[in-house]
């Protein structure tokens, strides 16, 4: 509850002026003036305060707010917006090893999920510029990054990230068995069929194995449903292993069938199993 009745109006005022410009978005009063007050100083003065409000970007807070709260017309608009940037950004710097679908991924989950050790992007946007001017300033740097460091982000591509943690989550008798009687062949099996999996399946298995973001987190990075997002990672997973284990038969120079009874020695499967 604001005491000062000069900054209650001029919230007042801007909550109703976002609303007519965004009335398809559902954020409530509370979140939106918790955001407006986060970013100017209330020891100005009433009128300081007031007036700082008035310079603020408050319909692109708007859109922020909405993104942050999880309103998913909120997602959209900024993902249809926005996040064209990636591409434009994409075409000048082309950052090696990191192709354009990895990138939207990359910066989607930047701007709107974060990580366990860092907050969503769009917190940091402190509504003193146009929102798209930020966010093509936030996509050249963290594309800037990715090219410059050569290997894409090392966590972004990762197989030895991916393969670790699945083995981890499953705890998989096949999986470790085969790591440690054929290291080399083994290593370079997987690093293949990561390396081939469309960039959809890999940002999932390093999303949900390396980032640990929930199935929640990943459905509505998506826009979808939390089961289907469970299956998505399931079946990107067996299409992880399914396609491994043909190239581990490949570079040994066996059928496939001999790596069937390899895994058999140690209980049967590829390590597909697992909950989540």
């Amino acid at each position: 509850m604001i005491a000062d009745p000069v900054i209650a109006a001029t919230l007042r005022r801007i909550v109703d002026e976002a609303r007519t410009a965004w009335p398809a978005l559902e954020v409530s009063d509370e979140l939106f003036t918790r955001a407006l007050l986060d970013r100017v100083s209330m020891d100005a003065g009433n009128a300081a305060t007031a007036s700082a409000l008035d310079e603020l970007c408050t319909k692109d807070l708007y859109l922020v707010a909405g993104c942050l709260g999880r309103c998913r017309h909120a997602l959209a608009v900024f993902d249809a917006n926005h996040l064209g940037e990636v591409e434009r950004a994409h075409r000048r710097i082309r950052p090696t090893g990191l192709d354009l679908d990895d990138a939207r991924q990359l910066l989607r989950e930047t701007f709107l999920v974060g990580t366990s050790t860092r907050p969503p992007k769009l917190t940091e946007y402190a509504g003193r510029g146009a929102l798209k001017a930020w966010v093509r300033v936030v996509v050249v740097s963290t594309l800037v990054d990715a090219a410059r460091s050569r290997t894409s982000l090392k966590k972004e591509i990762s197989s030895d990230a991916v393969v670790d943690a699945t083995a981890a989550a499953t705890a998989d008798p096949e999986l470790q068995f085969l790591k440690a009687k054929y290291g080399h062949e083994f290593r370079a099996a997987v690093e293949e069929s990561f390396a081939e999996l469309p960039a959809k399946d890999r940002n999932l298995l390093r999303q949900h194995l390396v980032d640990s973001l929930t199935i929640d987190q990943i459905g509505e990075l998506y826009g979808t449903h939390r089961a289907t997002a469970a299956r998505w990672i399931a079946a990107a997973r067996e299409r992880f292993f399914r396609q491994a284990r043909k190239i581990l038969a490949r570079h040994m120079d066996l059928p496939e069938e001999c790596v069937d009874l390899i895994e058999s020695d140690v209980g049967g499967g590829f390590g597909v199993r697992g909950e989540f």
